[in-house]
């Protein structure tokens, strides 16, 4: 905005708690070949992912835990591709929060310096 050249990365979100139902939706919807269910509507635990390809777009979530929407906004954001999960991400088990969605390259000579900056990366997961 206002001339800067500031890169937005944030997902998208929005929010509804009418009456006895409550839905996050996070991201873009459109443009995307697969939906993918995990829980169901029935038991008030349910998520609908959105892929484009292997890579979620979307999300809608009602009732899941907050650990996997978060985990979801970050797969998301980072355009993490789910290609070796694919047959897993269906199940409301799979802990989605456990798939990296980013990689870090540390380059320095190897010494105490690279060391703490590795450290520093691991701890601000």
């Amino acid at each position: 905005m206002l001339g800067g050249r500031a890169i937005y990365d944030e997902v998208s979100y929005f929010y509804c708690d009418a009456f006895d139902f409550n839905f996050e939706f996070l991201g873009q919807p459109n443009g995307n070949e697969t939906l993918v269910e995990r829980g169901s509507l029935e038991d008030k635990s349910y998520a609908l992912i959105y892929l484009n390809g292997d890579v979620p777009n979307a999300l809608f979530t009602t009732g899941r835990p907050s650990a996997e929407t978060t985990a979801v906004a970050g797969l998301i954001r980072h355009r993490v591709n789910l290609a070796p999960f694919r047959e897993r991400i269906a199940d409301p088990d799979f802990a989605l929060e456990k798939v990296t969605n980013q990689t870090v390259l540390v380059l320095q000579g190897g010494g105490a310096m690279g060391a703490f900056a590795c450290g520093v990366m691991r701890s601000a997961r």
